[in-house]
């Protein structure tokens, strides 16, 4: 049984999508009409339809929409071109042929690699998914570390190794045109418009990307460079390397949402049900829509669990009198688990994958599970404290907390001489890794020698001679 009626999954997204141009017209329902429309045409659309659309002068909402949708789908690889027919996926086409998590995994694609609540209400039918199948789904792929949440906890994130390469491009060159533009803006300020522009010059007709690429954004680069896009403003606004910096901390800090519902649930029981949505949504003290975000959010993480429209019962450590109630979901984290965690990295070189983790860390007391006073909520929080980095699909130690870490400019500088004295600012903690290294980063940032231009980080001229 879905939890709401289709309609009404359909009019709540339809009022949350933050798409930045004529929303209703690209909404999730216009999508999911769309690939309903190629399936039944055999699942395959002629290359010369999308290129007629393309060379159309004026296009009325409909083409507009047809041709966004066939151009996201080819971009993501979810289409592929043969004997001039653009084929769709098995995810979309024959969905009761191909297990939930590689459906998954394509609606991650589509999305950019990200998704949200919202997004997952949209991809119920096209993918074939039950709610409580996709929730169930999402919550082991959780489990194993496949996803991660964003900075911002309101979505979550495919790990790098699941995504397509051809996917990850695509972002790492548009979130490059997003900081440079931002970067060059006055007060580090631009409209989605303008944005959407820089964006359209790296995938033209592509509008979703904006949406990816938003999320990623949000992501702290160095512990330093942020941005946060305004959905009623209509703005987005970067904050560090010398944009805002008297403002930085405050956006880092959590909304408090996570906190808001926990606190909501718990004089019922801590259970969520249809008779008592109203009366728990007035406790929450927020609007409805940041509700059903925050709820969602949960679902898809595992902390909220039960039968849909019936009655679902919060994670049990968030429950009782003596219940923390973190205003963030990576607070709270259990310092034993994060001794474990750490003896866990010495003995294997400061350098583990999520796989093991979850297959050899029982054997040092680590519990990597789903609730936050787990592992995984220490190690989400080491990340979030430079402490540890996602390298590839491997979380890496920083090498001060590993071992005792000499002088590291003369190491940072050789590594952007290595790179050619310029590299992309979402590669540097790969090519870094370790708080040690990046906090020089951050410091030759603040010196002046490094500057971020055109979504890279480029070492002065002088050093890089030198």
């Amino acid at each position: 049984m879905l939890r709401h009626s289709l309609a009404g999954v359909f009019a709540m997204v339809l009022a949350m999508v933050a798409l930045p141009v004529v929303a209703q017209t690209f909404s999730p329902l216009t999508r999911a009409a769309i690939l309903r429309d190629i399936v039944e045409a055999g699942c395959v659309v002629p290359v010369s339809e999308l290129d007629q659309l393309r060379d159309l002068g004026t296009r009325t909402d409909e083409q507009s929409a047809r041709l966004w949708m066939l151009t996201a789908l080819r971009n993501r690889g979810l289409m592929t071109e043969a004997d001039g027919q653009l084929r769709l996926a098995a995810s979309f086409c024959t969905p009761q042929q191909v297990d939930a998590r590689t459906r998954l995994i394509d609606g991650f694609a589509f999305g950019g690699c990200t998704i949200s609540p919202a997004d997952l209400s949209s991809l119920f039918l096209p993918l074939g998914l039950s709610e409580d199948e996709a929730f169930s789904t999402l919550s082991r792929m959780h489990a194993l570390g496949e996803t991660r949440m964003d900075v911002t906890e309101r979505g979550l994130i495919l790990i790098r190794r699941l995504c397509p390469e051809t996917v990850r491009e695509l972002l790492r060159s548009a979130r490059a045109e997003v900081l440079d533009g931002l970067q060059r803006a006055p007060r580090c300020e631009l409209p989605f418009d303008a944005l959407l522009r820089r964006i359209g010059s790296i995938a033209q007709h592509d509008p979703m990307l904006f949406t990816a690429v938003s999320r990623l954004t949000d992501l702290p680069l160095l512990g330093g460079i942020i941005t946060r896009f305004d959905h009623e403003a209509r703005t987005a606004t970067m904050f560090g390397a010398g944009c805002n910096l008297d403002r930085l901390s405050e956006v880092l800090a959590p909304s408090g949402r996570n906190e808001a519902l926990v606190a909501a649930l718990q004089p019922f029981n801590c259970r969520l049900s249809r008779l008592d949505r109203a009366a728990i949504i007035e406790r929450f003290g927020r609007s409805e829509r940041e509700f059903f975000l925050t709820a969602e959010l949960f679902r898809m993480t595992g902390r909220l669990t039960g039968v849909s429209g019936q009655v679902e019962t919060l994670a049990p450590e968030y429950c009782g009198a003596n219940a923390v109630v973190p205003p963030s979901l990576r607070a709270g984290v259990d310092p034993e688990q994060h001794a474990a965690l750490l003896r866990m990295f010495r003995d294997r070189g400061c350098n583990l994958g999520g796989q093991e983790l979850f297959v050899d860390g029982p054997a040092y007391g680590v519990r990597f599970v789903l609730d936050i006073t787990s592992a995984r909520g220490a190690l989400q929080a080491m990340i979030v404290a430079g402490e540890v980095v996602e390298v590839a699909d491997r979380f890496v130690l920083d090498q001060a907390i590993c071992t005792a870490a000499p002088d590291e400019r003369p190491a940072v500088i050789a590594a952007f001489r290595s790179a050619g004295c310029r590299v992309a600012a979402g590669e540097v903690s790969r090519l870094l890794p370790g708080r040690a290294a990046q906090e020089v980063v951050s410091n030759l940032l603040s010196e002046g020698r490094i500057t971020l231009t055109e979504g890279a980080l480029a070492l002065d001229p002088a050093l890089c001679a030198n």
